[in-house]
């Protein structure tokens, strides 16, 4: 099989899409001839093989075998660039299937909301509509998406085989949170005014909540000030991105992962935090709630001040109750969440799209 994956990536550390889409390729490859085809400025990444458009403007002009893919993947949805390739993908008959990666779901459609219903009505709606698929990363982003489709298969992200377990020891009790600052989707505000609100609880039980991350456009700025106004940067800690080995030291000695999005589609973040036995307090609209709630990983809530600020408190105060929390992360997601796992599920439902009549 010869699979293209599309990116539109201006800068590819620490972006989940890159991550993502660098493991699809990365086993993927296995059996299979597989590059990824990024559309922004050049990105550089020796471990897999990649092909820019300034030097590549088609499809067609790419080296063999991947000048006629069997299939092409478009990762996320509302890039310009891919009008005219998806057009030629029509043109040329090729299989093309799109990964939305959360930004199809209600919640992300309100943001920008009037430009993306104007991109959407004249560019990306025959975008979407032309694909042999939609691939969700689960079936609560399926459920949830702005328009819905006949023609959806559900295949998600994974992680890499543990290199190493969580070891929290018990006594140093500070949550983290590792992604992008978008204070609205990543429900940061939220994380804000819980600190505001019990600010006394947190002094008093010395916890403190590190939250580790890239700015987006203005928002670490913005989440500062948010911070300094109210005087709780004593016990909400913002600090710069983590990768690599800076990121595994504070998995080992996490204490509990939380996140409070409005909306995701399959976060890397609190995937990785569970493969390595963080218990992770989440929302729902992570859309990993359900797994977490179901396999007793962490504690999954409403967007909610109170019920969040309910479970940290749970957390935190039963040990006992953490590393059960804890045990059952690694195991349950190092089953569920395995990358030879995903892939190989994942590579089926492309075969049948293959193989299947075009539209």
């Amino acid at each position: 099989m010869i699979i293209l994956h599309v990116t539109d990536l201006i800068k590819a550390e620490g972006n989940g899409v890159a991550v993502a889409v660098n493991n699809y390729v990365k086993y993927e490859s296995k059996d299979n001839e597989v590059a990824v085809y990024n559309l922004d400025n050049p990105i550089q990444n020796d471990d897999i093989k990649l092909f820019n458009y300034k030097e590549y403007n088609k499809i067609i002009e790419l080296p063999e075998p991947f000048c006629h893919p069997d299939i092409v993947v478009f990762n996320e949805v509302y890039k310009p660039k891919y009008i005219k390739l998806y057009e030629e993908c029509v043109k040329k008959n090729i299989k093309y299937i799109i990964i939305p990666h959360g930004c199809m779901v209600k919640e992300a459609q309100k943001k920008h909301a009037l430009k993306k219903f104007l991109g959407n009505m004249f560019f990306f709606n025959k975008f979407i509509k032309n694909a042999d698929a939609i691939q969700f990363l689960n079936e609560n982003e399926s459920k949830n998406s702005h328009l819905k489709y006949n023609k959806c298969i559900i295949a998600g992200n994974g992680v890499e085989k543990p290199r190493y377990k969580n070891n929290s020891d018990g006594i140093n009790k500070d949550l983290i949170f590792i992604g992008r600052y978008e204070i609205k989707h990543k429900g940061l505000d939220l994380l804000v005014r819980i600190c505001i609100d019990n600010y006394k609880w947190f002094k008093d039980n010395n916890i403190k909540v590190q939250l580790y991350g890239r700015d987006s456009g203005n928002e670490l700025k913005i989440l500062n000030q948010m911070i300094c106004d109210n005087n709780v940067d004593d016990v909400l800690i913002v600090n710069g991105p983590v990768y690599g080995n800076d990121k595994e030291k504070i998995l080992k000695k996490a204490y509990a992962f939380v996140q409070c999005s409005r909306y995701e589609g399959q976060p890397m973040g609190i995937i990785e935090a569970l493969s390595v036995g963080v218990p992770c307090i989440v929302t729902y609209g992570t859309y990993l709630g359900e797994f977490i709630h179901k396999n007793e990983c962490g504690i999954a809530c409403s967007f909610s001040t109170n019920e969040v600020f309910e479970a940290i408190k749970q957390v935190v105060m039963n040990c006992e109750l953490r590393n059960q929390f804890a045990k059952n992360a690694y195991e349950k997601s190092n089953v569920e969440f395995s990358w030879d796992t995903v892939i190989e599920e994942t590579l089926n439902k492309y075969n049948e799209i293959i193989k299947g009549d075009r539209r």
